[in-house]
Formats: C-alpha cells, structure tokens, sequence
C-alpha cells in the first residue's frame, strides 16, 4: 500500500515537471513557429537633395512675383527700353520711345488685387499700372519729379478722369509703394501708410504692371523697380 502511494507520488511529480517544461516552450504569440530571420536589404542611397534643390517656388499667395535677380519674368510684356540688372528693373530712354510700360501677361483676367513695389524714382515720372487691357485700356498711379501722385483713368489712350493728388510725391530713394484694388475702390499706401484713396468702375479687370516716361539716358533710368508682387484679396 506505502509502495502504491510512493508509485502515485512519484508520477504525479513527474506529471507536474512535464507540465512545466511544457509551460516554457508556449510561444508568446499565436503567429506559430518563429519565421527564418529575412535576409538584409541592400542599403538605398538616399537623394543628394542638397545637389539640385530646384527653383525657389513662388509664395503660395501670390498671384505673381519678380525679384528680377534672374532677368526678366516671361510672363512680363514690355515695350523698347526695359531692362534688368541684378535685381533692379528700369527703363532707358530710347529714341523713338520715351515713355513705356509692362504688363504680367497673366493676369488678363485678374480683377482684385494688390500690387506692391519698392521703386526708386530719379526723375520725371514712374508708377503702378492696374486693370490694363491693353495699353490703352488701364489706370495708372504716377508721380512726377516728386511733387505729387495721382491716379489716372486710360480709355482709349486718352485720360478720362484723375484723382485728386496726393503730396509730396514718392521721395528721393526707395518707396515702398502698394495699391489695393476690390472692385471700384483703389487705396495707396507708401511705406505702410495711407496716402490716398480713390473710387472708379470704367475697368473691371486686368493686368498689373509698372510705367515710366522720361529721358534720363543712364544704367539705372530715370526710376528703378525693385520685388514686384501680386497678391489676390480673399
């Protein structure tokens, strides 16, 4: 009977050690046998990007812009005498025109904008162009030799109306110049002041642009444009 319990012990013992050497081997996981290790990949070279970064990409905001340091924008349409140097636009008086203006041919279509430029006017007169159709078909904010400044309504080549004039004009050296259009109203600011306001609805749409008249035969012209930016009006 000793023998018979001794026997009933011992394999109870050895029941219990199975059970627990079993325990040890359960995976952790349902997922089964572990898998044979994958084979390493070859090493990808990641992308120089430092060797070809691309252009600078145009502000998401900005209907256009030209800091003119890489000649002039296609998109510019200009007349005889306009010309780039290292980040300055400006206009050289030439023989059978001394007066001209450009356009950012894409923006036929624009209607509310803001136009803004720093411009540095030597002499005679210089200014933003808004609206334009064509040469013809604009308005144009001009200052002359820095008296005054005032808007002037284009139809058919001829001057149909003015706004009053502001004064003084855009002073020797750089102007920060910025003009607001939203649907007949237009405001100017100089250096991030208010200096004049006006109400028109002859144009309803079109180009933005600069003008300059003069005959001040130098490599700087008789004014100098410099970061020329359209922005849209939310």
């Amino acid at each position: 009977m000793k023998r018979r319990k001794l026997l009933k012990g011992a394999g109870l013992l050895l029941v219990a050690m199975l059970f627990l050497m079993g325990a040890s081997t359960c995976p952790t996981s349902d997922a089964g046998d572990d898998p044979e290790p994958a084979p390493a990949a070859d090493p990808v070279s990641a992308p120089d990007l430092a060797a070809d970064p691309g252009p600078d990409p145009t502000p998401s905001a900005d209907l256009f812009y030209d800091d003119f340091e890489d000649g002039l924008d296609p998109a510019w349409s200009t007349t005889p005498g306009w010309r780039v140097s290292t980040g300055i636009l400006w206009r050289a008086y030439t023989a059978s025109h001394d007066s001209g203006n450009t356009y950012v041919t894409s923006g036929m279509d624009w209607t509310d904008y803001t136009v803004e430029v720093t411009l540095d006017i030597k002499s005679e007169q210089a200014g933003i162009m808004l609206r334009c159709q064509e040469d013809l078909e604009n308005y144009v904010l001009l200052t002359g030799n820095h008296a005054s400044f005032r808007f002037y309504v284009v139809v058919a080549g001829k001057t149909v109306a003015t706004s009053e004039a502001a004064e003084p004009g855009f002073l020797d050296g750089e102007q920060s110049v910025r003009v607001v259009a939203q649907d007949a109203s237009f405001a100017v600011y100089v250096n991030d002041l208010h200096r004049l306001s006006f109400t028109d609805d002859t144009h309803k749409s079109g180009m933005p642009g600069l003008a300059q008249s003069g005959n001040n035969i130098g490599i700087r012209g008789a004014a100098c444009f410099y970061d020329f930016r359209v922005t849209p009006l939310e």
